[in-house]
Formats: C-alpha cells, sequence, structure tokens
C-alpha cells in the first residue's frame, strides 16, 4: 500500500523550494526531529503541488481502492517543508496518525526535495522493513495508520528536505 511514483516534481522547481525555504527567516525550529515551515503563503507553489497530488491520489485509488471507498470530498492540510540537519535530525519511529489531532488523515504525500543518502523506512507486517531512497522529485503515497509506522533516517553528509501533506475525511 505503499505507492513510490518518481521523478514526478523536476530537479528546478525542487530547486526553487528548498532556495526559498532558505530564504525564509521564520522557520519553526521548535522540533528536536527538523526544522520546518509551513507554506500556506505560497500561493503558487502550493497550488502546483496540491494539483499533483490530487493526479496522484486518482492514480493511488485506481491501484489500491477496489471498492471506491477512500472520500470523494477531502480537506488538504497545508503543506510543509522541512529540513533535517546532517548528524543532528531524524525522525524517530511514528506514524502519520497518532492522536485526536491527526485522525482525519487518511492518506500521506511525502515528497523528496533533495537526492540523500537518508531515505525513509518503513516497518511492514511480517518484520520486513522497507526503504525508500530519498531521491529529488519522488513522492511516497501511503496511508498514515498504525499499521504502516516509519522513521526518517538521519542524513550524515548534507541537509535532507523534504515536503509533506495530507488528505483529509471532511
Amino acid at each position: 500500500m505503499i505507492q513510490l511514483y518518481e521523478k514526478i516534481l523536476p530537479q528546478y522547481f525542487c530547486d526553487y523550494l528548498i532556495d526559498k525555504f532558505e530564504s525564509e527567516k521564520e522557520l519553526d525550529k521548535s522540533y528536536d526531529m527538523f526544522d520546518q515551515l509551513e507554506i500556506v503563503h505560497w500561493e503558487k507553489e502550493s497550488a502546483d503541488i496540491i494539483g499533483i497530488c490530487k493526479d496522484l491520489a486518482n492514480h493511488y485509488c485506481s491501484i489500491y481502492d477496489k471498492f471506491s471507498l477512500l472520500p470523494k470530498k477531502r480537506r488538504i492540510e497545508g503543506i510543509r517543508i522541512k529540513r533535517y540537519t546532517p548528524n543532528i535530525h531524524s525522525f524517530p519511529l511514528h506514524v502519520d496518525v497518532a492522536g485526536v489531532e491527526t485522525c482525519t488523515r487518511y492518506l500521506s504525500f511525502l515528497i523528496y526535495l533533495n537526492d540523500n543518502e537518508a531515505g525513509t523506512k518503513f516497518y511492514l507486517p511480517e518484520d520486513e522493513v522497507l526503504t525508500f531512497n530519498a531521491e529529488c522529485g519522488n513522492i511516497l503515497v501511503f496511508p498514515p495508520m498504525w499499521f504502516l509506522p516509519h522513521e526518517g533516517l538521519k542524513p550524515t553528509s548534507k541537509p535532507k528536505y523534504i515536503a509533506s501533506t495530507y488528505f483529509h475525511y471532511v
């Protein structure tokens, strides 16, 4: 149920997002795991990413939602860009729905904005482990639920940049 879409965002767009992130003065540095910025005020960039996510969701549903049970109406969570500093930041084992404040999420989008040796590791049933490399422009789509715990691995040589958003039940 984890679907990798390769080279969806072009390199120039990913570079642009990283440059714009780095030029922001108001980064949220309150997390131990990463620095982040919600890009709500980047209207064009947000609209572009949301359009891509909608297209990917349609494809994802054509594969995994055989009975058309996922909602047709949805809300999209604000897009966040996160920077993982080498040898400092990682996102320990977690799921993206972990309580009342996140329980309306039903589909996760993890967008890699640069190549990095530190990707994302998923722990699947039957003790299977699946690791995805962080490759610029690739997008992972997956359910954010308890049965897909994952971790954002710690970069060692250079910062790792990702963008993320979620579809919500309405």
